[in-house]
């Protein structure tokens, strides 16, 4: 009557913690490192840009709401139907050819040569019927 003790089990042991050391350095350039600043600085530049002339905006909107000045209504009719008219001739030169069916993604996106090649049957070999 030995054999009355339970199996004994082995429990999987932890894989070792793997060390990471850094294997090559990085050195920039004069040039990259003017390069990265200006990419950072740029859009910092435009933000506050944008801010400042919103900032004249409300400040002139302001003047105007308490101090409201003579408005020339056929100068501004003219303007406004020029405007219109130029929208209208830059959507037919633009065209919106897409359809309507809810998704409105308006982005721009960068095509690469091999997708815009399947897609247009006059460069496909191929093409799906």
């Amino acid at each position: 009557m030995g054999d009355d003790a339970a199996p004994t089990r082995t429990l999987p042991q932890p894989l070792p913690t793997p060390t990471l050391t850094p294997t090559f350095t990085l050195t920039l350039t004069l040039a990259l490192t003017r390069a990265l600043t200006l990419t950072l600085a740029l859009p910092l530049a435009l933000m506050a840009l944008y801010q400042v002339m919103t900032l004249m905006l409300v400040v002139e909107a302001v003047k105007r709401l308490f101090f409201p000045e003579v408005v020339d209504g056929r100068a501004m009719f003219t303007i406004s139907v020029i405007g219109l008219g130029m929208n209208f001739v830059l959507m037919g030169v633009l065209g919106h050819n897409h359809g309507h069916d809810g998704a409105h993604g308006h982005s721009l996106t960068l095509t690469p040569p091999l997708t815009l090649a399947l897609t247009n049957p006059n460069l496909n070999p191929n093409p799906k019927p």
